[in-house]
């Protein structure tokens, strides 16, 4: 049977009505998120056409409610979470008659509702993100990065020659010094050699721009 449906995020009035928020779902970029939503909608057979259509754009549209649950870091607990809710339970004021996992790169991945089948798309991954093509300079590190600048260059510097600097605050102050063009004035087997081991193995391009597909090949 041929399913003719709406995808979350595809009618920007549904969007609306289920009150869903649309920041960051779907925009294409990385670290990928997960949101589980529950909505009241469900589909309904149109036996003439043979497509199975939301309830909710027939002419006799029900009132539709919906809500966003909780958000999840990896698709495996997203999708764990949307099996655990009981379909047609009430759920936080919602009778959850739909449930639903959305990602950042591309809107809804999978779906269960009431009378179907689970629908499931395709995991999003760091392998399959990078098959995809997703730009490396979208999949930056999570969590709040404060920029390095000649205000705060020092503190990066110190913490890099005492030997405590993360991993990223590595690459991010090797990727200022090159960009800036610092790395070749300072200490040669501190700074230069290590700037230029950096460029030959791709991790950072001469520009001084990080390739975090690189590093996570590492």
């Amino acid at each position: 049977m041929k399913r003719s449906r709406l995808k979350r995020g595809s009618s920007s009035s549904k969007r609306q009505r289920l009150k869903i928020p649309t920041v960051q779902i779907g925009d294409g970029k990385t670290p990928n998120k997960y949101w589980v939503s529950v909505s009241s909608d469900y589909y309904i057979e149109d036996k003439k056409e043979r497509t199975l259509n939301w309830a909710s754009d027939s002419k006799f549209a029900p009132a539709v409610k919906g809500k966003t649950l909780k958000v999840f870091r990896t698709y495996e607990e997203a999708k764990a979470y949307a099996d655990s809710i009981e379909l047609e339970s009430k759920v936080q004021g919602v009778e959850a008659n739909t449930v639903t996992v959305e990602d950042r790169l591309s809107g809804q991945v999978y779906e269960r509702s009431v009378g179907t089948r689970p629908t499931e798309d395709i995991k999003f991954t760091k392998d399959r993100e990078r098959e995809l093509g997703v730009s490396s300079s979208l999949r930056k590190p999570e969590g709040k990065v404060r920029e390095i600048n000649q205000g705060n260059l020092v503190n990066y510097i110190m913490a890099y020659e005492e030997g405590n600097i993360s991993k990223e605050d590595y690459l991010r102050l090797f990727s200022y010094l090159i960009r800036t063009g610092q790395a070749w004035s300072l200490q040669g087997s501190i700074y230069g050699r290590p700037a230029h081991d950096l460029i030959e193995s791709g991790v950072i391009s001469k520009d001084g721009k990080i390739n975090w597909d690189k590093v996570d090949e590492e």
